[in-house]
């Protein structure tokens, strides 16, 4: 027998800005970004691990990588890993 509600699945886009993460699916995204990254989860059943991948969509070109990179060191991932869920981050540059 199916459980009910399973399989779960989300997915969207987060944005990476000066104020931190900002979760925002459709156009306009914010204009301040400098990193948009695709969300996608799933989990399987109600006993299952949330399976949440990552993946860095487009990186603004007025942005050093140093910026970038200071700003993800200030404000982490837009999501944060747990023992409930199994996390892969796609870094594509």
């Amino acid at each position: 027998m199916a459980q009910s509600g399973f399989p779960k699945s989300e997915e969207g886009f987060y944005h990476l800005t000066p104020a931190g993460w900002q979760r925002k699916d459709h156009l306009p995204f914010p204009a301040d970004r400098l990193e948009t990254w695709r969300f996608q989860s799933e989990t399987l059943a109600e006993d299952a691990k949330e399976m949440v991948h990552l993946t860095r969509l487009w990186t603004s070109h007025a942005s050093t990588p140093e910026q970038r990179d200071q700003l993800r060191a200030r404000f982490g991932n837009p999501v944060r890993a747990t023992p409930e869920l199994h996390l892969t981050i796609d870094c594509r540059d």
